[in-house]
Order: structure tokens, then sequence, then C-alpha cells
């Protein structure tokens, strides 16, 4: 059950909505991201404040929607954060998936 609703959203009398879509200039590939795992797990970690999407917005990224209007310095993406990096953990098998849908 999500949030009360016993069929989990899914019905058709549930359709979903979605903002805007923006599609990054990159697709994130299996062979990208093993490429990611692999540099991760010999201790690479993201410069702090890379991946920012530097041609919105003059240079600050995307809008944050989700920050509050009263704090003007979160109205737009912060980029990589190094509090992040402990919540990282790309082993096999947190990257495992169930078949069909492993590769």
């Amino acid at each position: 059950m999500v949030r009360g609703i016993p069929d989990g959203g899914t019905a058709e009398s549930n359709p979903a909505t979605i903002s805007s879509v923006r599609i990054d200039k990159y697709d994130v590939t299996v062979g990208r991201f093993r490429q990611f795992v692999s540099a991760w797990n010999g201790g690479y970690t993201p410069p702090v404040g890379s991946g920012i999407h530097t041609h919105l917005n003059s240079g600050l990224g995307l809008v944050n929607s989700g920050a509050p209007s009263s704090d003007a310095g979160a109205a737009y993406e912060t980029g990589w954060s190094t509090a992040w990096n402990s919540a990282i953990a790309p082993t096999n098998s947190n990257l495992a998936c169930a078949p069909p849908y492993d590769t």
C-alpha cells in the first residue's frame, strides 16, 4: 500500500504527472557508470560543486524548486557536496539487478 492507496497508485484512475523534462548531454550508459564505479572504488570523489549545469541561469545552474523562498542562496543547485560521499556505496551487491533487468 502506497500512501493509503491499495493498488499502489498504479491504476488508470491514478494518472501520473511530471513537470517539464530536461535531458542531459550525455546518457548514463552501463559502460560510463562502470567507469564511475571503478574510479570511485579507486579513491576518486567529485570536487565540491561539480556537476552544476553552468550553461543555465548565468552559471548558477538549475533552479532548486524545493528550496525555501527565504533562502536566496539555495535557489539554485549546489553541485556535488562532500556530505554525500559517505552515502555512496557502489559495490556489486548494491548495484545488482534482478533478471531480466541486469546487464
